[in-house]
């Protein structure tokens, strides 16, 4: 894919009132964790495609009626040993569907909040760059209150122009290092990025489903994609990334310090309706276990930040 500055290529854009697509790769097991999670993009306003290898499809089109499935020409089982979904095709799903001004692409067992205005704040925030968002991490979503992981990615909506900052690559859904590419090569190019800060995606906690091995080998790979964009000046923010020998044996450091990059170059976004649904969502809970002061005090909460959005709104 060609670079060119981010102002040569802006196109004649495509309706940006219609729905939001969302492009996963659901899993062929554990799918009442998944219909949990789609089912909550889709009440939000989302269409889903799903992209699987045909023996896959086959097992999940009854169980997920209302997503769309796509065949991929190819998938990871020679590298990963699973056939898992390549990052560079899902970009070529959303590259040949010229209707989508904003793609989408979550990680099939997120599930989001019902929050009403969750798409326009999504569609709003990634036009011209892109949206990132951590999830929090929950032991159970009844209720869904647990911690921030802040050391990886499962949300990202990002301008259609950004396509062409991706060269192709071997990174795959379901294995690590895609989640910090997908943010990197924008800003390497002068995109903005933008990291969500308030509450909106939730996930189940379960082990790690990647070895050791593979976080070294895509470790590599990334390396090898930032070594081979011509954008020297832009990688000073990445002090030892260009140096792969360094990394043979400390894809950990390389890690930290990709985050801290995407952290430190990304600004960061508080949404208010986002932190009021999540208190009220906590408090409903809590009042319905017995828990009323606890309650209470969410909702207080909740109701001072509403007022210092309105305060804000008056003042503006």
């Amino acid at each position: 894919m060609q670079h060119n500055h981010p102002s040569d290529r802006m196109t004649p854009r495509p309706n940006e009132t219609s729905p939001l697509t969302i492009v996963t790769s659901i899993a062929p097991f554990e799918l009442p964790k998944q219909q949990r999670a789609i089912a909550s993009w889709a009440a939000l306003g989302f269409n889903v495609v799903s992209l699987n290898i045909e023996r896959e499809c086959k097992i999940l089109e009854s169980q997920f009626p209302d997503v769309e499935f796509h065949r991929p020409p190819r998938d990871g089982t020679k590298i990963a040993g699973k056939p898992l979904v390549y990052f560079n095709d899902i970009l070529r799903w959303y590259a040949d569907h010229g209707d989508q001004p904003i793609c989408g692409i979550v990680n099939s067992d997120i599930v989001m909040a019902p929050v009403a205005c969750a798409m326009e704040v999504l569609r709003q925030s990634a036009t011209g760059g892109m949206l990132i968002s951590s999830r929090i991490d929950v032991d159970s979503f009844d209720p869904p209150i647990g911690n921030w992981y802040p050391e990886g990615y499962d949300l990202f909506f990002f301008d259609r122009t950004l396509i062409d900052c991706y060269t192709p690559s071997n990174f795959m859904l379901g294995m690590p290092w895609w989640d910090y590419w997908a943010p990197s090569a924008p800003l390497l190019q002068g995109y903005p990025v933008r990291r969500l800060a308030s509450p909106l995606i939730y996930h189940g906690k379960h082990p790690i489903n990647y070895s050791a091995d593979s976080h070294v080998h895509f470790a590599r790979e990334y390396i090898h994609h930032l070594t081979g964009i011509s954008l020297a000046p832009l990688r000073k923010g990445l002090p030892s990334a260009v140096i792969e020998a360094e990394y043979e044996i400390n894809a950990k450091q390389l890690w930290d310090e990709t985050f801290e990059f995407v952290r430190s170059n990304s600004a960061e976004l508080q949404v208010p309706a986002f932190d009021v649904a999540a208190l009220e969502q906590n408090a409903t809970w809590l009042s319905e276990h017995g828990h009323q002061e606890e309650a209470a005090r969410m909702i207080e909460m909740a109701v001072s930040i509403a007022t210092d959005v309105s305060q804000n709104a008056v003042n503006a």
